[in-house]
């Protein structure tokens, strides 16, 4: 019988040092040493990282559907069902039963009703697993956030009070910045 070990080159990918190196030059204040030039070329490359996904994406469904492939719809449903419907409720009520601040319960709501990252079927690529079946799973997901997202979004406004007090004006920054990258 084989046993599983941990192995320390799973855990040191790029991604993972370069997420390490980050948080290193964050948190000791460091970035801002670094000249501008350089950290405008870091900025460019993390820019084109989502294009990349998705041509990346694009091309394992290309692959499922050019060797025909059939979609595994119980498994794409069910994770669908728990990541889009299951995981937010549960996150609902702990902002109803947590007491914090409107914007991190509309941010926390917000990040649990997201589909998955498109980069989840590379790392499962990347670590052996079914590429194959986390695309077709990925793909549906956000075919099927298109109705569950906004719901949680009106749910989210309603439950953090988003609408028509002091925490309005940072959510505006939160969702800029989440959508164009700056306030």
């Amino acid at each position: 019988m084989k046993k599983n070990r941990l192995n320390i080159k799973t855990f040191l990918s790029m991604p993972i040092i370069s997420l390490m190196i980050a948080l290193f030059l964050v948190f000791l204040h460091i970035d801002s040493y670094i000249p501008k030039t350089l950290m405008s070329a870091f900025e460019r490359i993390g820019n084109i990282t989502i294009p990349i996904i998705l041509f990346t994406l694009g091309g394992i469904l290309y692959y499922s559907f050019k060797e025909k492939r059939p979609v595994n719809y119980s498994y794409a449903l069910w994770a669908s069902f728990l990541k889009l419907i299951l995981i937010p409720i549960f996150f609902l009520f702990i902002a109803l039963l947590v007491p914090m601040p409107g914007y991190l319960k509309f941010m926390l709501i917000m990040e649990s009703a997201s589909p998955v990252a498109i980069s989840a079927s590379v790392y499962i690529r990347f670590y052996g697993g079914n590429d194959i079946i986390a695309s077709q799973s990925t793909f549906i997901m956000y075919i099927l956030s298109l109705l569950t997202f906004p719901l949680f979004v009106a749910l989210a406004v309603k439950i953090s009070g988003a609408i028509g007090n002091s925490c309005s004006s940072r959510l505006a920054n939160i969702i800029k910045i989440t959508l164009v990258g700056r306030p």
